[in-house]
């Protein structure tokens, strides 16, 4: 980790992405919106990155007001010219949250904010080569591959 402690968040920078490791499991209400979103974009000041990967393992619950904080983010970032990729959204109730907001999608077939990876590591790979998740043209395929 790297600099000041913060509440909401660990971070780290890597090849000049800052990485955000939100560590609150749940995260409702304007006052933790206004908190997390003043301590993303401090440390994105701080880091210097071009571009910020939000890591959403520990997260397991979040209201639209802290959704603001994440869209207020991006859009510093991208601004500047960066991306902003989510990673590691675990559970249907937050992977619902996020595509029913439209920030994500899982089929490709919606617009959406913000690029979304399975994993951190997909999420700094394609960073580094300048990919873009690709879903198919169909959108997600069931058990027998249609």
């Amino acid at each position: 980790m790297n600099g000041m402690s913060y509440e909401h968040l660990r971070w780290q920078t890597r090849n000049n992405v800052l990485i955000v490791e939100i560590v609150t499991p749940v995260l409702h209400g304007d006052l933790i919106e206004q908190q997390l979103c003043d301590e993303l974009l401090t440390v994105w000041q701080q880091a210097q990155a071009s571009h910020v990967v939000l890591n959403l393992a520990a997260v397991q619950y979040l209201t639209s007001a802290v959704l603001r904080a994440f869209i207020t983010l991006r859009r510093h970032v991208k601004h500047g010219g960066g991306r902003v990729i989510l990673c590691n959204v675990h559970g249907q109730d937050l992977l619902k949250i996020l595509t029913t907001a439209r920030l994500i999608t899982t089929s490709g077939s919606t617009p959406h904010l913000f690029e979304f990876t399975p994993d951190l590591e997909t999420a700094l790979a394609q960073l580094e080569t300048g990919a873009t998740t690709v879903f198919p043209e169909s959108g997600p395929r069931g058990p027998n591959g249609r």
